[in-house]
């Protein structure tokens, strides 16, 4: 019996990522966004997805909501839906959080 070809992702929240991401401009020209193994994450209000310090090793896209970027009690700014946090630290401040 042949196996048959992949069926795209039934999961509501990785179709919701796969689809910010492509918006985001950051996989322009990336013919199976799959590839890249894009993983969604839920995070509730209190969490926090990094710290100062932290090995850059990803970046976010905000698929719903919205997500503060704090420097200890003051907010630097918000970041929405369909925006992308992380991607300079990728590249730059030597593959550290700031």
């Amino acid at each position: 019996m042949a196996d048959s070809p992949a069926q795209p992702s039934r999961d509501p929240l990785k179709s919701r990522y796969r689809d910010a991401l492509v918006s985001s401009g950051l996989v322009d020209g990336v013919d199976d966004v799959t590839a890249l193994d894009p993983r969604p994450f839920r995070y509730a209000e209190t969490d926090f997805v990094c710290h100062s310090g932290d090995p850059a090793n990803r970046l976010w896209v905000i698929v719903d909501g919205a997500i503060s970027v704090r420097d200890a009690a003051q907010t630097l700014f918000v970041r929405q839906r369909g925006d992308v946090v992380g991607e300079q630290n990728l590249v730059e401040d030597g593959g550290v959080r700031f």
